[in-house]
């Protein structure tokens, strides 16, 4: 009895660490993405061309999804 106990409490353990992990995860994707628009907003309206950096990372947001 105290064995399945003391495994479910690992698991359980486990499990909220991946969701905090996948959270953060998401939340820095978000971020990135709030970021780099911002960014291209500001270059447009300061009539710059937009950086590299920025499409490359668009590119390599699709290719991850």
């Amino acid at each position: 009895m105290d064995k399945v106990c003391e495994y479910r409490k690992i698991k359980v353990r486990g499990e909220l660490l991946v969701s905090r992990r996948v959270k953060r995860e998401c939340f820095s994707i978000l971020l990135n993405i709030a970021v780099s628009t911002c960014t291209a907003i500001r270059e447009k309206a300061t009539g710059r061309t937009p950086k590299l950096t920025n499409s490359h990372y668009f590119s390599r947001m699709k290719t991850a999804e």
